[in-house]
């Protein structure tokens, strides 16, 4: 789930029409579309953080901002990527919520949905420390926290996961959507400004 961006053919040939400055121009715009995929990505993971998104705290919105970049995807085509690679843990659910789908556990394993606020500060069960596996018979299994009450006090769980087989997300949100097209401000800005610094710069 990316976005791309790249410069027209109309400008590459201008740029090629420029003879021996095009090569120094054709520098120039990579590090000014690199510049501006890696503000872009911040700026979409700022705003899924800071909750400016349609995503709410139970979307583990934390895991998924972790999980946005910037990649350069052809040096010579003057083209980059920001989102979320195919390849990522978090690709898959991001998928999901922009378009609804739904996810299945693979290779019998389980899906580990989050069940409290501070289960969902973390990627995967296994970076939160002091959990305990409870099975229940016909029911999905529990990730919890084994909370002691004291001195010869009974022992409380605190259920942070939940391990399901799927998990059915049928509202498309278009979360990353809006998020890229609120970006592009601060992304053309910072593409503007690092051509302008090369524009000074050949002009003297």
């Amino acid at each position: 789930m990316i976005v791309t961006l790249e410069i027209p053919a109309e400008s590459k040939a201008m740029i090629e029409a420029h003879g021996r400055a095009s090569q120094g121009c054709q520098d120039a715009l990579w590090q000014a579309l690199g510049a501006a995929a890696s503000r872009g990505a911040d700026s979409i993971a700022e705003q899924v953080i800071m909750g400016e998104t349609v995503l709410t705290p139970r979307h583990g919105g934390a895991g998924l901002a972790g999980s946005i970049m910037a990649w350069p995807l052809d040096r010579s085509a003057l083209l980059f990527a920001v989102g979320i690679p195919a390849n990522a843990p978090a690709a898959v659910y991001a998928g999901a919520l922009e378009r609804g789908s739904t996810i299945f556990a693979k290779g019998g394993k389980s899906l580990a949905v989050p069940l409290t606020a501070e289960a969902r500060e973390f990627d995967s069960p296994r970076d939160m420390p002091g959990l305990t596996l409870i099975p229940r018979k016909g029911r999905p299994p529990l990730l919890v926290r084994v909370v002691k009450q004291g001195r010869g006090g009974r022992a409380q769980i605190d259920p942070q996961w939940v391990l399901v087989k799927s998990v059915s997300l049928r509202r498309m949100t278009g979360w990353f959507s809006r998020a890229a097209r609120a970006a592009f401000g601060v992304m053309a800005e910072t593409f503007q400004g690092v051509v302008g610094e090369w524009m000074d710069k050949w002009r003297k």
